[in-house]
């Protein structure tokens, strides 16, 4: 046995002394042979560190901090100022107790260290120091652990303290190192596994923190409570040795227990449905802020977990908290009906408030978004700005009967007559159809359109036009009353866009984007785009103030305090219920039903049972819209709509199936004169309406045909 220490000794000295020879010569001459290619890189250029991967910061859109993102790898930098004196003691006392006086590498560390190895313990990684284990996680992260490659790493390291301070190079090792569970860095690490900030650190947790570094994920302290206790006590009698801490501190620091959980999961996923639908808006939807943020999802995705982002969000703290506030109120507890409620500003198309369903964390699914239901009568609105664009008049007269049949395009099979029965009232104005939801009314206005698809196709460019750009329309005749599923996103977009004039904004969630280094990737614009004239915008919105005051909506809404338009819609059976409406300020969506269930032919799916009599879009979803509009505006000022120039609306005619035409006397009388209308009174610009391609049948009810139940309003 003594022979074999003398050997190791002799070893040990000639390992030792080789090492620091081939450190003075990989300092001083070009290097060669197998570490040429590694060396090249150092030898001739000053050391740079690059920016390290970190965590981003969302904010509100008040600027202050809403959330962090990151995935599996989380890193928050922070000053060496920031760092309790008690927790670089610990990490100096047992990585590196001669930090301060050596100048990169530590021969009696890298002896010690050899002697170790000889006598088959841990190996070469005890001898490296602050300095070079910084070289290794910066400059060779995944090189091979050979004797070769730890000397030219120590040569590095006499570089570093050559070019960086001792408290630069120290700073950068406690924000680099990795301590397990996704925590990299000291303040990651104090936030997983003590849910504290650096300052609130205790003795006995700040070594733990340190005892972590040499095996993060051997000394788990979840996995390995044991070995983690072992390792943090060792950290506190090396901190006693160095005169760090004294007996009776370090003797009341191994009483402290060792974390049993981690906090804030190292695998964060967005935890709301703004922040979700805010991350895949950046990461895989071809918008401008994606754009900037990279040119593939890709390189997004590890941009926003991990490139030390802060990012403001359009999110409006108040509104999103009382969105959520009245969406829970309206719905019933322990019943399977929930709500869905977004919210525009018309100005810039800004997301202020997004509530996706109930809970986040029992459903991840997105209603608000991805939730495309059937929008009833709201989606009438879309059928009245395609006729008022084609030169249609608000004051245009139109048959809106309770019970009205029409053949089928001849493609159509079956060939039975569509037949829809609601409630109606004769001929009226265009303005009444919409304040009393006439579905008659909307149904022989958009075959008025065009017959066949041709209509309901110019309904769908209209409504892709104003916002309604996601979801899949169906160009058939039931669309103009709400059969094709559509988002409360795409809906509030639609209606926005009509509140600001025709400007169309798209939705935005992001105002800002800076860089780490302070550089702003992006900022939002704001502008708008005109797809729709002002003037027809504004027929539009003083017609949809109608259902609001003696509408469909007029029971819940009627005494709402300020200029506000929009449109109720329900569906068959009552499935699904909605209110879309703004004020000139703000455009809000609103959709109740249940999440699950979207067939409207299944009894079950039916609100009826839970609702009552307020299974309608003028009830439930109209108070909620009308709570959280009154809330979300307060203090603003009240601002009125921009009037339609009167000069500019078309006088009245008569609206047939097969289009606009004049009359000579009053419809409905025994006498009629009517011939197809060419121009309007005062006509604007805009596309010529095709002819009709096929006939319908009078808008009388049919004997023997089979009746279609449509929805509501």
């Amino acid at each position: 046995m003594k022979a074999l220490r003398l050997v190791s000794g002799f070893a040990l000295v000639t390992v030792v002394a080789s090492a620091t020879l081939a450190v003075g010569i990989a300092a001083l001459v070009p290097p060669t042979g197998d570490l040429a290619f590694d060396t090249t890189s150092f030898s001739s250029r000053t050391l740079s560190l690059d920016p390290l991967e970190q965590r981003s910061r969302v904010m509100w859109s008040d600027g202050t901090p809403m959330t962090d993102l990151y995935y599996g790898f989380d890193r928050s930098p922070v000053k060496l100022r920031a760092v309790p004196p008690h927790l670089i003691d610990a990490v100096i006392a047992i990585e590196d107790r001669d930090f301060f006086e050596h100048g990169g590498w530590n021969l009696r560390a890298l002896g010690r260290a050899l002697y170790r190895d000889i006598e088959g313990e841990s190996g070469l990684q005890g001898g490296s120091t602050i300095t070079q284990q910084l070289v290794k996680i910066s400059q060779f992260p995944d090189a091979d652990r050979t004797v070769s490659q730890k000397v030219f790493e120590m040569s590095v390291a006499a570089q570093f303290e050559e070019q960086y301070t001792k408290e630069a190079i120290l700073e950068r090792y406690l924000n680099s190192v990795y301590f397990g569970n996704g925590a990299y860095g000291v303040k990651a690490a104090a936030e997983r596994y003590f849910n504290r900030g650096l300052q609130r650190l205790t003795v006995g947790q700040a070594a733990l923190l340190a005892g972590l570094i040499r095996s993060p994920e051997g000394l788990n302290p979840i996995e390995n409570p044991e070995g983690a206790r072992a390792r943090r006590d060792a950290v506190i009698n090396a901190m006693v040795e160095t005169d760090f801490l004294e007996r009776e501190r370090a003797r009341r620091a191994k009483l402290e227990p060792i974390p049993r959980r981690v906090y804030n999961n190292a695998r964060y996923a967005p935890d709301s449905y703004f922040l979700a639908a805010m991350v895949d808006h950046l990461v895989n939807q071809d918008t401008e802020a994606a754009r900037a943020l990279g040119p593939d999802a890709e390189s997004r995705r590890l941009r926003l977990y991990r490139g030390g982002l802060k990012i403001t969000t359009t999110l409006d703290r108040a509104m999103q908290s009382q969105g959520e506030a009245t969406v829970r109120a309206h719905t019933p507890p322990d019943t399977p009906v929930t709500g869905a409620l977004v919210a525009l500003d018309n100005t810039n198309g800004a997301v202020r408030a997004m509530v996706g369903g109930i809970d986040f964390a029992t459903s991840k699914y997105n209603l608000a978004t991805q939730g495309a239901r059937q929008p009833g009568s709201s989606f009438k609105t879309y059928v009245l700005a395609t006729a008022l664009e084609a030169g249609f008049s608000p004051n245009d007269l139109i048959l809106g009967e309770s019970r009205c049949s029409f053949r089928r395009p001849l493609a159509t099979t079956p060939p039975d007559p569509y037949v829809v029965s609601a409630h109606g009232g004769g001929v009226m104005s265009l303005r009444t159809a919409i304040t009393e939801s006439i579905n008659c009314a909307f149904v022989r206005l958009v075959i008025a359109l065009g017959h066949g698809e041709l209509g309901p196709a110019r309904v769908v460019e209209t409504a892709r036009r104003l916002g309604v750009s996601g979801s899949d329309l169906s160009a058939v005749t039931s669309l103009a009353l709400g059969t094709s599923g559509v988002t409360p996103l795409e809906m509030a977009a639609g209606y926005s866009t009509i509140a600001a004039d025709g400007q169309l904004h798209l939705p935005e969630y992001v105002s800002e984007i800076v860089d780490s280094d302070g550089t702003v990737v992006y900022r939002a614009r704001g502008a708008g785009v005109a797809v729709m004239k002002p003037q027809v915008a504004r027929e539009l919105t003083e017609m949809l103030r109608g259902p609001v005051r003696s509408g469909t909506a007029a029971g819940t809404l009627g005494d709402f305090p300020r200029p506000a338009a929009g449109k109720t819609g329900t569906t068959d059976s009552n499935v699904d219920a909605w209110f879309v409406g703004y004020t000139p300020q703000l455009t809000t969506a609103v959709w109740v039903g249940q999440p699950t269930c979207g067939d409207n032919s299944n009894p079950a799916c039916s609100l009826t049972p839970y609702l009552g009599d307020d299974a309608f879009g003028g009830r439930v979803p109209a108070r909620i819209w009308g709570a959280f509009m009154s809330a979300a505006l307060a203090g603003q000022p009240v601002l009125e709509f921009t009037a339609p120039d009167p000069r500019l609306i078309p006088s009245a005619q008569y609206i047939h199936e097969n289009g606009r035409l004049v009359r000579l006397d009053l419809p409905g009388t025994t006498t009629t004169t009517a011939a197809p209308a060419t121009t309007t009174t005062r006509p604007r610009p805009t596309t010529t309406m095709a002819p009709p391609t096929t006939t319908t049948s009078p808008p009388t009810s049919t004997t023997g045909a089979t009746t279609t139940t449509v929805p509501g309003p």
